[in-house]
């Protein structure tokens, strides 16, 4: 099999004279033909990276039951990511966590809602997250005013006047917080329910309504998330057998080929380029 060093060769002799060719050989994915100065020899191409893609947990668990000790695992809000190999980190297998729907609701919230934008958001992306009275309270709003009505300055009917405040059963229908609990990810089953808060505040002139996050609500809600994933991994390898010299980290591994495909881009063939960076 062609070294390392050999392909570093070929790369240091293919930028100084640019004589080097490097072919496919049809029908064999695993072999390439190197012709230089004349010469033309075959070399066996070393394997590929593998990118294992895990479903659940169990797999994960699998997968370092399979490896043991020569692994580590990484815990982000995006993934788990187990390590084959620690010390190269070539070989990974991983599985994706998605965030939910309400969450990525949550994340992505529009700055400001139109009655029916707010009642339609509380009835179908928060549905069975926040209360079911809310829906109701919110179609009841008219916002239709009189100019010479008795105005409040109470939470709700701020600037409305009495006939929209009649309309809305009183000021304390219109509440000042929602609870939203929602699961971060999609798979209900990595972790528990998060409740979030958000600041409801009526824009009276423009007839809309700002539904705003309370700050760090949900980064706190991603890292507690986070957090039980992590706890239940490491509960569940430590009963592994070498299961203690498994670290489980919580972020992202960082790779990186820097070193041996630095040359790239100097005149090399894609075909070169993905032999070196196979090494």
């Amino acid at each position: 099999m062609i070294s390392s060093e050999a392909i570093q060769q070929i790369q240091k002799t293919a930028v100084e004279a640019g004589g080097v060719k490097i072919h496919s050989i049809p029908g064999d994915e695993h072999s390439v033909l190197i012709a230089q100065g004349g010469k033309h020899e075959i070399h066996e191409l070393p394997p590929g990276r593998r990118r294992h893609l895990l479903t659940s947990i169990d797999d994960v668990l699998l997968a370092v039951k399979t490896w043991g000790a020569a692994s580590s695992v990484w815990v982000s809000l995006n993934a788990v990511i187990v390590c084959l190999e620690d010390q190269d980190r070539r070989d990974i297998a991983t599985m994706p966590m998605s965030p939910s729907a309400q969450f990525a609701s949550l994340e992505c919230l529009p700055a400001r809602l139109q009655q029916a934008g707010i009642i339609r958001w509380l009835k179908v992306n928060m549905a069975g997250a926040v209360r079911d009275d809310l829906v109701p309270t919110f179609r009841k709003i008219d916002f239709k005013r009189k100019n010479d009505g008795t105005k409040s300055i109470d939470h709700g009917s701020e600037s409305l006047g009495y006939q929209v405040e009649a309309s809305v059963k009183g000021a304390n229908d219109i509440p000042e917080f929602i609870s939203a609990t929602i699961h971060v990810h999609q798979d209900k089953t990595l972790s528990k329910p998060r409740t979030i808060r958000l600041s409801l505040d009526i824009d009276v002139n423009h007839e809309q309504f700002e539904l705003t996050p309370l700050p760090d609500e949900l980064e706190i809600a991603s890292q507690d998330a986070v957090l039980e994933v992590w706890s239940a991994l490491r509960q569940e390898i430590d009963k592994l057998d070498d299961g203690a010299n498994i670290p489980v980290f919580m972020g992202q591994p960082e790779t990186s080929n820097a070193g041996l495909v630095s040359g790239l881009g100097c005149g090399l063939s894609d075909v070169e380029e993905t032999l070196i960076q196979s090494a």
